[in-house]
């Protein structure tokens, strides 16, 4: 399992990001890095490399992002000093089967020291929201430097992973995705809009995510209004194994008072002291995080220069979701 420090690195990371963040943030790419010692794929009765694709997990639609695919001895070593395998040409497959629509788009990029780069764009558009897959083949290649029938007996083996993308409104902010853990990214698009969240986890998936109405255990919990549309309630299941950070974006327009007067309402299934203190709940106001906190709790509330809000929550293992008031 990733370490929980990197974790931390990695929120550190975005929260500088948010304080300079425009209306709309996007994820970075995350472009992994292999073992420095240059070498060559093993030999037998041929000579098998390991395509190994490194990027983000969650994109936006319409932004470009870059995914790098490593051309390895073993799935982490890079065959960096391998005539053929350090140049090989990658092909990179999206794929998408979902909802009525089947469609696929191939890119294709010479490794450069092992290493394949790709800037690659989802279309466009809600229609176009949902999960892709990202597979990376190679056939063999031929090294001019060598005799011309000396990279056809390498095999590659071929990698695979998932993505989703998510699309933003052009008004509604969105945290960054860090780096290398586990990351995914929704937008409240139903009536009262104007809310998004970023979910991070050290390992794990979050599937699925959704928002829906909040239910009137929660308001009552929580005291919310009667008619809380705008109020959308965050839903999520995840296999992380470890603690998980929330951060809630809440767009300019619904930024009508100072960022410490709003508070969090949760649902949880680790019992939790509400904001104010009192018996231990489930659902209610979250609390501030003390130090060593495991939460639910609220780790920051903060506003950047376009007062935009960010809300990021601490959530335990099996917390199943939450909602911004």
């Amino acid at each position: 399992m990733v370490s929980a420090s990197r974790v931390r690195r990695s929120l550190t990371a975005v929260l500088a990001s948010l304080s300079l963040a425009a209306t709309v943030l996007f994820p970075t790419a995350g472009v992994a890095s292999a073992a420095s010692t240059s070498t060559t794929c093993p030999s037998g009765e041929g000579t098998v490399c390991y395509l190994k694709i490194s990027g983000p997990e969650s994109v936006l639609t319409g932004v470009p992002f870059t995914v790098q695919v490593l051309v390895t001895t073993d799935g982490s070593t890079l065959a960096k000093s391998d005539p053929c395998a350090s140049k090989v040409a990658v092909q990179l497959t999206v794929f998408r089967d979902f909802g009525e629509s089947t469609s696929s788009t191939v890119y294709v990029a010479n490794a450069s020291a092992a290493v394949a780069t790709f800037t690659v764009t989802i279309p466009s558009g809600p229609e176009n929201d949902g999960p892709y897959t990202l597979t990376a083949t190679a056939p063999p290649a031929t090294d001019a430097a060598a005799p011309a029938t000396s990279c056809d007996s390498y095999f590659y083996v071929s990698d695979s992973r998932g993505i989703t993308a998510v699309t933003v409104p052009e008004t509604q902010p969105i945290a960054p995705c860090p780096d290398n853990v586990s990351c995914a990214q929704t937008t409240n698009t139903g009536t009262g809009g104007g809310s998004a969240a970023t979910l991070i986890a050290d390992d794990g998936v979050f599937d699925p995510v959704a928002w829906v109405p909040p239910d009137s255990a929660a308001r009552s919990a929580c005291g919310a209004p009667a008619d809380t549309t705008a109020n959308s309630m965050l839903r999520f299941d995840s296999t992380a194994t470890g603690t998980k950070t929330i951060i809630f974006a809440l767009a300019a327009i619904y930024v009508n008072k100072g960022i410490g007067q709003f508070n969090v309402c949760w649902t949880s299934n680790t019992p939790f002291v509400p904001l104010g203190g009192g018996t231990p709940v489930t659902t209610g106001l979250l609390p501030a995080c003390a130090k060593n906190a495991t939460g639910p709790c609220v780790l920051f509330k903060k506003s950047n220069r376009r007062n935009v809000g960010f809300f990021g929550v601490l959530a335990p293992i099996a917390d199943p979701g939450g909602y911004a008031k």
